[in-house]
């Protein structure tokens, strides 16, 4: 699977935290692929500053594309993946902003219509991570092939 919606909604209560211990925190995200038989693999991960996203308008990270990671693994390097996520720290006396989903991702297919690119990938978020680069695909196509060893398949 290259791409799937969850459309999950998790909402955590730490009303029995400090407000120093709420600006140290951070919300580490886990992606993780399903493995039947054995265990589940890392895909990636990003982490958030809880206080930094509390800051942002609205309190809120709001559908934008993050870079996955995978820190335990040596041999991965850059970025595993790609994921949007909306993240919203609220404080006690704060509103949470309600979102037209609908319009919202249409007004998404819009702008992607009109990008060279298809997605736009929010290299801000991307620098809180790891450093930034460049989504980029090769493609080659084969015309011609010579010195190819022959099988036993005519």
């Amino acid at each position: 699977v290259t791409s799937c919606y969850f459309g999950e909604t998790l909402y955590f209560n730490f009303s029995n935290l400090t407000s120093a211990e709420i600006e140290r925190a951070t919300i580490d995200v886990d992606v993780m692929d399903y493995d039947f038989f054995s265990a589940h693999d890392m895909i990636g991960s990003v982490s958030f500053d809880a206080k930094k996203i509390h800051s942002m308008e609205n309190h809120e990270f709001y559908r934008k594309w993050v870079g996955l990671i995978d820190a335990t693994n040596d041999q991965d390097t850059g970025y595993q993946g790609y994921l949007k996520i909306s993240v919203t720290v609220l404080g006690p006396d704060d509103e949470q902003r309600v979102h037209d989903p609908d319009r919202e991702y249409q007004a998404e297919l819009d702008q992607a219509e009109k990008s060279q690119d298809g997605i736009t990938i929010d290299e801000s978020a991307l620098a809180s991570t790891v450093p930034i680069s460049k989504l980029k695909f090769l493609v080659v196509y084969l015309f011609a092939a010579t010195d190819i060893p022959q099988t036993g398949i005519s």
